[in-house]
């Protein structure tokens, strides 16, 4: 496989790709506990070797774990922050402009994004300053109105976000489903319990800014934490009920309030 490959490109390597298949094991998933190892082993997008374009390689990532220690946790914490160094490096996919793109998350994220984004605002007043921002009026403009204007200049989250196109004005999340339950299957988003109190969800529409680069998702967007286990590469979602793809999958770093769309509403 590739990682085999990469590590055989110089002695010091050897054996490492057994050590992070071992690191990034996910016993608890029973249907392949070395999934999040074999996401990152088979992406196309991803070559063993160092090329002149492209992600970040196979043998990038070798070459970083031989600055770790060789216990599990090290591994899997320098998987992350190697991870966290080469987001966005998938091709284009799409044009930006008057593109709308739809979002799912936890409140609890939201809540912690705003906060972060306002610095002093804390965690209590930014779910409260929320909570009544998403309360419906009956008016959809108004609704998204509101929203804009209070968080016009507030980032909306705290990582890259994972987007579906939602080009349907009158219902623009069809393609996810009507329920967070849905969403949840469709979007394969296994480690969010949307009938939660903690695990309450939102979701909106937004468009992106000129320049901004909305592209395929490589296996170093997914990450290393254990939610990886329910990705898949090819550019589409992995429905939990495996019933086949879910919708296009994007990625893009942050928007604030003002590229709102529709406005954000729990669901």
């Amino acid at each position: 496989m590739s990682f085999t490959r990469a590590e055989s490109t110089a002695p010091g390597l050897v054996g490492l790709s057994q050590v992070l298949r071992e690191a990034l094991s996910e016993p608890s998933y029973l249907p392949n506990p070395s999934q999040v190892y074999e996401n990152k082993d088979t992406d196309p997008l991803i070559n063993p070797t160092v090329t002149a374009s492209g992600p970040a390689s196979r043998v990038e990532l070798l070459q970083h774990l031989q600055n770790v220690p060789s216990d599990a946790p090290s591994v899997r914490s320098g998987v992350v922050v190697f991870c966290r160094d080469n987001l966005q490096q998938g091709p284009d996919r799409i044009a930006t402009t008057g593109t709308s793109l739809g979002h799912v998350k936890r409140f609890d994220s939201l809540v912690a994004a705003v906060s972060s984004a306002n610095g002093t605002l804390g965690l209590a007043r930014s779910r409260d300053l929320l909570q009544s921002l998403l309360v419906d009026t009956g008016d959809a403009n108004r609704n998204l109105a509101r929203q804009q204007t209070r968080l016009a200049t507030t980032f909306l989250s705290q990582y890259p976000m994972w987007c579906y196109p939602a080009s349907d004005t009158g219902d623009p999340h069809r393609a996810v489903g009507a329920t967070a339950a849905e969403a949840v299957n469709c979007l394969g988003l296994g480690f969010i319990q949307g009938d939660r109190p903690s695990g309450r969800l939102v979701r909106w529409t937004h468009t992106v800014p000129d320049g901004t680069k909305v592209c395929r998702p490589t296996a170093w967007d997914a990450g290393s934490t254990p939610g990886n286990v329910y990705w898949r590469h090819g550019g589409w979602t992995h429905r939990l009920d495996g019933s086949g793809p879910g919708v296009p999958e994007f990625v893009h770093f942050p928007v604030t309030g003002q590229q709102l769309s529709s406005a954000i509403e729990f669901f």
